[in-house]
Order: C-alpha cells, then sequence, then structure tokens
C-alpha cells in the first residue's frame, strides 16, 4: 500500500520490480543448476518439475488475457517448454529414474511439435536419440515404436540409440536476449507553467515533423 502511494506522488519507480509469469518459470531452471552444484540431484529433479509447472501457469495466466480465439489457441500450443521437459528428463536419467525420465522426454518431443510452427524450432536430433535410448533400456518398446510412425522428424536418420562406453556430458549453453522492456513515460500538465511547456514542446515537435 506504501509503494503505490508513493507511486502517485513520485513515480512508479517506488515499486519493487516484480517479475511476469513467464520470467518466474526460470527460478526453479537456475535453482535446479544450483542443487546440482551443492551435490543434491534429488532438489533438482524437484525445482526441474516446478520449472514446468511455472511455465504452464504462466500461459494460463495469458490466455485468461486474450481475447481472440486463435489466439488463445495459439498459446495453448506453447504451454509447455520442450527444454525444461528436456533438462528435467536429463536430471531423471542421470539418478537411474528410467521410467520419469521416459515420460519427460515425450513431453519434450510433444513441446517441441506443438509449437514447432510458432516458434520455428525442430525437436533437436538428441532429443530423439535420448528418447529412444531410454525407453528402449526402460522397455517401451511400443510406445517408442509409435512415436516413429507418428514423428519420425524426431530420431536421427543414421546412429543408433546406444552411448558408446562411459556416458554422455551434457553441456548447456545459453546464447541471444530476451524481449527488452522500454519505459514510456507520459507527463500530465497540472499547473499553469506546465500546461506552457507542454505547448511549447508540442510545436516544437510539430515544427521538427514538418520537417
Amino acid at each position: 500500500m506504501s509503494q503505490q502511494a508513493a507511486s502517485l506522488i513520485v513515480n512508479d519507480l517506488t515499486i519493487d520490480y516484480r517479475g511476469k509469469p513467464f520470467e518466474l518459470a526460470m527460478v526453479p531452471f537456475y535453482r535446479a543448476f544450483n542443487y546440482l552444484s551443492l551435490g543434491d540431484p534429488d532438489a533438482a529433479q524437484v525445482e526441474a518439475r516446478k520449472a514446468v509447472l511455472a511455465l504452464a501457469d504462466a500461459v494460463e495466466a495469458t490466455i485468461r488475457e486474450i481475447r481472440r480465439p486463435e489466439d488463445r489457441a495459439a498459446a495453448r500450443k506453447l504451454q509447455d517448454s520442450g527444454l525444461l521437459h528436456w533438462f528435467a528428463g536429463m536430471l531423471f536419467e542421470s539418478e537411474r529414474n528410467a521410467n520419469d525420465a521416459f515420460v519427460a522426454y515425450r513431453n519434450a518431443a510433444r513441446a517441441y511439435l506443438a509449437g514447432g510452427a510458432l516458434t520455428g524450432l525442430a525437436p533437436p536430433t538428441a532429443l530423439g536419440r535420448d528418447l529412444e535410448r531410454i525407453g528402449l533400456a526402460a522397455g517401451f518398446r511400443t510406445e517408442v515404436d509409435e512415436l516413429h510412425a507418428e514423428s519420425p522428424e524426431l530420431f536421427p536418420s543414421t546412429g543408433g540409440p546406444a552411448l558408446g562406453p562411459g556416458g554422455e556430458v551434457v553441456f548447456v549453453l545459453e546464447s541471444g536476449w530476451v524481449a527488452p522492456r522500454d519505459q514510456v513515460m507520459i507527463n500530465i500538465p497540472i499547473l499553469a507553467t506546465d500546461r506552457r511547456t507542454a505547448e511549447r514542446l508540442l510545436s516544437r515537435l510539430d515544427e521538427v515533423l514538418r520537417g
């Protein structure tokens, strides 16, 4: 309440910054890395699940504000994050939790396929290898065969599902920038001097626009 009152008297900079839902969804993702560094893989898996759920909640909050049905349908396709599901599957597999790993990889594949037309991102080849390898190892051959038939683009055309001796090292590389936020300030003249200043600014702006 005090911050809201101060924002009316001073400006909006007096209000604490609150992340948007889609930003908050990434907080558990980084927490998972922190727990991995601390040697607590179980807590990291919990955070991976939280990240997926947080993103779904963010989309739900966004959908409630969308009016056009076609826009709501598009947002539904982005409700899951292939990256977060894939990351969760890696954590499950690293702890030899094959069943949960297979489910996470399958959800990741479905998320990439559902949002591919909107994001322009094809399912990563490595995801198909992970999905096939863990599916066969966990005894889900029927499900793997069905995925092969439904979405052959998921699976690499060469190479087998098995890894070489020793296992796999995963590098997570973040690149690019998130959408920046711009500040827009609107000054409402109250005093007579404010109105005169506003009139001068508008006159000057009109001169600039006229060339």
